[in-house]
């Protein structure tokens, strides 16, 4: 393989293992972005030879392939202080010790896809949010334990967020959410998904013009 390789889709690819991962990695070290989605003989081993060789990826997708746990997410961040993008789609054996880990290696992220992480809660997000200002993206759909505490902290630190998943997730208040618009100006996509809206919300998020362009989950009048 061509040491000049700088992105390399595998998604769907189920016979790829950790070993042919491992040989990319090795072999194109001036590697930039990977998708392994649902390449299901994929595990930590793969992460952490990228983190030991490819320290310039800036993407990595592995959304519901096999194992990833916080172990490899942690190598992972480690060696890989440019990543900006990451899909961790599935993983319920992904903790906050993977977001600290990410918070304390990759101060660059972007994107972060925890789509049923069901084991990430408010804390974890939180640190993440301080640690990464730049982050413009985050997906928690069915984290029952990430809510308004989240929420609130991606208000707080995150101004470049532009959209935000938090469909059956766990509560958030009308509070979070008024915060959310006031400190997150270029948000343009909220889905809150199975929430329960107040007249309160609804009036507050009006008077915040140019915002949440595609807002699901609530009735807006």
């Amino acid at each position: 393989m061509t040491p000049r390789l700088r992105e390399l889709t595998l998604s769907g690819a189920t016979l790829v293992t950790d070993a042919g991962v491992g040989a990319v990695a090795r072999a194109c070290t001036g590697l930039r972005q990977i998708a392994l989605r649902q390449c299901r003989s994929i595990s930590d081993a793969a992460l952490a030879t990228l983190a030991a060789h490819c320290a310039s990826l800036t993407a990595l997708d592995v959304a519901r392939c096999g194992v990833v746990t916080d172990r490899g997410v942690s190598k992972l961040a480690a060696g890989c202080s440019q990543l900006a993008s990451l899909q961790l789609e599935g993983h319920a054996d992904v903790t906050d010790a993977s977001l600290h880990a990410l918070a304390a290696g990759c101060p660059k992220l972007s994107l972060l896809n925890l789509w049923v992480c069901s084991n990430v809660t408010d804390a974890g997000v939180a640190a993440l949010a301080q640690a990464c200002p730049n982050l413009t993206s985050l997906d928690v759909r069915l984290c029952s334990k990430v809510g308004a505490v989240a929420v609130s902290a991606l208000a707080a630190h995150c101004p470049s967020l532009t959209a935000l998943y938090t469909e059956r997730a766990g509560p958030v208040d009308d509070e979070a959410v008024v915060r959310l618009a006031a400190g997150c100006p270029r948000l343009a996509l909220l889905d809150l998904g199975m929430q329960e809206p107040t007249p309160a919300f609804s009036c507050r998020w009006r008077t915040s013009p140019g915002q949440a362009r595609v807002f699901r989950g609530y009735e807006c009048g």
